[in-house]
């Protein structure tokens, strides 16, 4: 694989605003309890959490900051964490737009649509509620949002700022329908809020705009290496690249499918047939070339696809491209569904598939929040009961009120409002923000932010492996491995106490395992 991001040359927004410096954080108090996280190494300037490194591994400072190893982590008994790094004197000010002595202005924009999770949209498909499920408010989401504004402000090094977020209501929709729209939001978030990065960056479109504008910008997104290599060193995201995610997912099965027979579907799949393969996708431009990378596994494996589907996400033709979708895949008798999809066009496949009685085997790239109890507890439970998945997302983190994310939030108000349950998605982005400012050291830019990221010596909990240089090559997504999940409808959740549950070994795999915990034999 190459290497995902080029070198980018040295470039400055820098504003004129400056205000007497904060002091910095030192190291903090204990979050949990204490674990020992194995060093990776990929840098010589990377190192393991809790030990000491000399020169302090931090991209630049002025020449009148003072930056220093102090001892163990800076955030005990967090797995994840960097080195704890002490700071005194000046940190240069306004290095960069959005960045003053005392503040690091970020941006949260409100789509028209409302900034509607995953969970939800599902929800308004499906016409179903469950309150377990949908309880939070927008309201209460942002709530839960600052209170880890708070967290992160105190237990990092930022050098004497804080960062402060700022949030208002875009112009654009969440799909990012209207190109204008979208360009007058970049705008605002660069011209006249002037902020150093965006938080919740709702789509590619805004990505790119964003970047366009110079800002830092994190997301969710899925996009391929072409897109954030253009992007560099602007756009970051949670979701592992769509190429890795082909490329893993190709490599399962064109190792452990091929030549395998059929072992887990239902009705009209008997096991024992000859397999035979499509691989559907949505049909967004990065997506095609990662559904390419799938398709390209399958052929090397000496099976190719029996056909391919690239479909629209369009709600005006959503329906009608699901029902000619399934009609297909029936025609051309696949057995193996490998689906790069969003949550809502495996919904409505799945609703095609149970009304024509049709129930093959399924094998998911993980993508967008898809890979977890609730969304999968919408979805109709005969069709979803013959689902596995390769992913790289973190649905197995644990129990709601037991994860890191979770006492993170809370730690900042104990008695306080109520925590959402998508506490550690919003705790995980603002994670990806505070490594790279502290790590970017007192002279913030989005170059030294970038510098600061690949220089992370990583961390494994309960969402498991991440870092951002892997094997060599920098990337924009701290995810690369990947577990193998599979549902089971008679089990209840851990996660939300509903009917229904993805299964795991707890394995976390860099290369395919052999033989597979669900494939091709059933669950092993």
């Amino acid at each position: 694989m190459a290497v995902l991001v080029p070198t980018v040359a040295p470039e400055r927004d820098v504003i004129t605003n400056t205000t007497a410096a904060s002091p910095g954080a030192g190291a903090a108090t204990a979050l949990g309890p204490t674990v020992t996280v194995p060093g990776t190494s990929a840098t010589a300037t990377q190192h393991a959490a809790g030990g000491s490194v000399t020169p302090v591994a931090v991209a630049s400072a002025p020449p009148s900051a003072r930056v220093a190893n102090c001892s163990g982590p800076q955030v005990p008994g967090d797995p994840y964490s960097p080195p704890c790094i002490s700071f005194s004197g000046a940190n240069g000010g306004a290095t960069s737009r959005g960045v003053t002595a005392n503040q690091i202005v970020i941006t949260y924009m409100n789509p028209t649509d409302g900034s509607e999770s995953t969970d939800q949209g599902i929800e308004a498909v499906t016409g179903s509620y469950n309150s377990v499920i949908f309880p939070e408010t927008y309201a209460q989401m942002l709530n839960t949002f600052q209170e880890l504004v708070t967290y992160f402000n105190k237990h990092f090094q930022f050098y004497g700022r804080q960062i402060v977020l700022k949030v208002f209501n875009g112009e654009e929709d969440s799909g990012a329908d209207n190109e204008g729209d979208v360009q007058a939001d970049a705008i605002n978030v660069a011209q006249t809020i002037g902020a150093f990065g965006e938080i919740n960056t709702t789509s590619l479109a805004y990505a790119n705009a964003l970047t366009s504008q110079h800002v830092v910008n994190f997301s969710d997104l899925y996009a391929d290496e072409p897109t954030y290599v253009a992007n560099a060193p602007y756009s970051w995201s949670l979701g592992p690249d769509c190429t890795e995610i082909g490329q893993d997912v190709g490599a399962v099965a064109g190792k452990d499918l091929v030549g395998q027979p059929t072992s887990f579907g239902g009705t009209a799949v008997p096991n024992g047939e000859h397999r035979r393969f499509a691989v559907v996708y949505d049909d967004l431009p990065y997506l095609t070339s990662c559904a390419q990378d799938a398709t390209a596994a399958l052929k090397a494996a000496g099976q190719p696809p029996t056909t391919t589907i690239g479909y629209s996400t369009n709600v005006d033709v959503a329906t009608a491209t699901a029902q000619s979708t399934v009609q297909q895949l029936i025609n051309d008798k696949v057995t193996t569904v490998i689906c790069l999809c969003d949550p809502i066009g495996e919904l409505l496949f799945a609703d095609d598939m149970q009304n024509d009685h049709y129930q093959p085997e399924w094998l998911i790239g993980g993508v967008v929040g898809e890979e977890t109890d609730d969304i999968a507890q919408e979805m109709p439970q005969a069709i979803w009961a013959h689902v596995a998945m390769a992913t790289s997302e973190e649905s197995l983190a644990g129990r709601y009120g037991s994860t890191i994310g979770y006492f993170a939030a809370k730690s900042e108000d104990p008695n306080g409002a109520l925590i959402v349950n998508e506490v550690d998605v919003l705790y995980q982005r603002l994670y990806q923000l505070a490594v790279g400012i502290q790590l970017a050291g007192p002279d913030l830019t989005p170059q030294t932010y970038a510098q600061g990221m690949w220089s992370y010596q990583g961390g494994d909990g309960g969402y498991g492996p991440q870092i951002y240089t892997y094997n060599g090559t920098h990337y924009v997504s701290p995810t690369h491995e990947y577990k193998i999940q599979w549902y089971n409808p008679s089990i209840v959740s851990q996660a939300d106490g509903a009917q229904g549950a993805w299964v795991s070994n707890g394995t976390w795999y860099a290369t395919p395992p052999d033989p597979l915990p669900i494939f091709p034999n059933g669950p092993q």
